[in-house]
């Protein structure tokens, strides 16, 4: 599990190595970035979690389906467990 920046733009990434060293990102995607940019003009902060599956290179459609069974029961523990450590963080509602 790698926690870090998420290189992004509002184009498919041809050369994601070249990405990651110009901006020290972990990964690169473009499915967040408008939700960043509406969180940052709200005034908003913004976490995006992502599962990994590809290297976003020319391997990268062989290796989502190799990757998927592996990464998406790991997100869902992480979030599992984000969730859960929240819960207890927060006060009691008297409504519930």
């Amino acid at each position: 599990m790698l926690f870090g920046a998420i290189a992004s733009g509002d184009e498919d990434i041809i050369e994601p190595a070249r990405a990651r060293e110009a901006t020290g990102a972990l990964c690169v995607a473009w499915e967040g970035a408008g939700a960043a940019r509406a969180a940052s003009f709200s005034g908003l902060h913004f976490l995006e979690v992502r599962a990994i599956t590809d290297s976003a290179d020319a391997a990268a459609a062989i290796d989502f389906h190799a990757n998927l069974e592996r990464s998406m029961p790991n997100l869902g523990h992480l979030l599992l467990k984000w969730s859960l450590g929240r819960r207890r963080l927060l006060p009691d509602r008297p409504d519930q």
